[in-house]
């Protein structure tokens, strides 16, 4: 704690019942961390400052698996559903062992 804010890494429960487990610079979300929002959802990224930055894994409360693209004011700039992001993976893979086949 400094000046009785998180700071470093650590736990921290809101009001809500929502947790964020990570890393905090002066009170603030900062680093590596996993939120787990009071509604089921989880989001596990980066965080700048309370916002979420670069790629993140998220579930949604009814489970489904989302990779998601922040940009660095922290908002949403892509959603592609986890299995579809798996599937593009493999066709690429396999277009590029196609290639080097070649």
């Amino acid at each position: 704690m400094s000046s009785g804010q998180p700071h470093g890494e650590g736990e921290l429960i809101l009001a809500d019942g929502s947790v964020h487990v990570g890393g905090f610079d002066a009170g603030r979300a900062h680093d590596v961390g996993i939120f787990h929002a009071a509604s089921g959802a989880v989001f596990k990224g980066t965080w700048r400052q309370n916002r979420r930055v670069g790629a993140f894994e998220a579930v949604d409360p009814k489970g489904v698996r989302w990779c998601d693209l922040y940009d660095e004011s922290g908002k949403r700039v892509r959603r592609v559903m986890a299995s579809a992001k798996e599937a593009a993976e493999a066709a690429a893979a396999e277009a590029v062992a196609e290639a080097e086949a070649a």
